[in-house]
């Protein structure tokens, strides 16, 4: 059975959202399950993102257990949607995906210019927000422990770059 465990990790607007798209679409082409998790439908409210900077921690801390409990129900392709900028922010769902013997991949979109984040990201995440999150991406672009990594370029970005990327994983996973 393939278990393929997925971590994107990029800037608010760099094209993870529309990667999953891409993703779902190879999953069903080849008949496999597939959940995706993101701290941010956790703030999401009637259809409004409202994020709460007190309810944060508590978001992570439940978005981890959903994608943990995918994991234990054998789920082929088992998706953390965050942003994911540092190890520490991804370290515990790439422990997760490992101890339950889940083939475990990163997707780093390499950040863009500011301009374009501010221009495609859906929840209105502020300009200082947007610069610092893509200077410490740019200062921890190496990840680690990773059965495979895939950096996708905004020069090369592209919905057939991203069904490409998603048909590698699924091959490799």
């Amino acid at each position: 059975m393939k278990k393929i465990a997925i971590i994107n990790r990029g800037v608010p607007g760099s094209g993870k959202s529309t990667f999953i798209k891409a993703l779902r679409k190879v999953a069903e082409a080849e008949g496999l399950t597939i959940s995706v998790h993101s701290t941010d439908d956790k703030f999401m409210v009637d259809g409004e993102y409202k994020w709460d900077m007190y309810l944060t921690r508590q978001y992570h801390r439940e978005n981890l257990n959903d994608f943990t409990d995918s994991l234990e129900s054998d789920i082929n392709i088992v998706v953390c949607d965050n942003t994911n900028i540092r190890q520490r922010d991804y370290d515990r769902y790439l422990m997760s995906g490992k101890a339950l013997g889940y083939h475990v991949a990163a997707v780093c979109f390499y950040p863009d210019t500011v301009e374009k984040h501010i221009e495609r990201n859906t929840h209105n995440v502020p300009e200082d927000t947007i610069i610092s999150m893509r200077t410490r991406l740019l200062a921890n672009t190496v990840t680690d422990r990773f059965d495979h990594e895939v950096v996708i370029y905004p020069e090369k970005y592209s919905e057939q770059k991203l069904l490409n990327v998603a048909e590698a994983i699924i091959r490799r996973g």
